[in-house]
């Protein structure tokens, strides 16, 4: 059983790896972008004094979906995981990998650098408001 999977891992080319590896940097760039909007939220949030917490929820879908808007509106993000096409061949260990490497990796690029963007955005409105607008009163 590992010989097989050995060998299956063997049978990809670098291609392959990169856009996996790729797709792991952009898929971590989007979950800290997340992790920012979710911040940015609470801070929207906490300038409601009658419901901090809904308010807080309903600016984070607003985010978001402004956030997909434009990425859909962009056309951003498009073929990036749709790309990389996995067809088995023959036995459970030939994995044939057709994957356009310049297309995918532009695209990847292209979501890695709105993705950061949007996390820089996320962060500086978080900070902008916790110095300008917070009161814990």
């Amino acid at each position: 059983m590992w010989s097989g999977i050995r060998e299956a891992f063997a049978r990809c080319n670098m291609e392959f790896w990169e856009a996996l590896a790729s797709s792991g940097v952009v898929g971590f760039v989007r979950m800290v972008s997340a992790i920012a909007c979710i911040y940015a939220a609470c801070m929207v949030g906490h300038q409601f004094k009658n419901h901090p917490a809904l308010a807080g929820i309903l600016s984070f879908f607003v985010m978001q979906y402004v956030q997909g808007w434009l990425e859909k509106l962009l056309q951003i993000g498009t073929g990036v995981y749709e790309t990389a096409i996995y067809s088995a061949v023959g036995d459970v260990g030939s994995i044939e990998t057709a994957v356009s490497a310049l297309g995918y990796m532009g695209s990847a690029m292209v979501t890695l650098g709105i993705a950061a963007a949007f996390g820089v955005f996320w962060f500086g409105l978080t900070v902008w408001l916790m110095r300008n607008k917070l009161t814990l009163e």
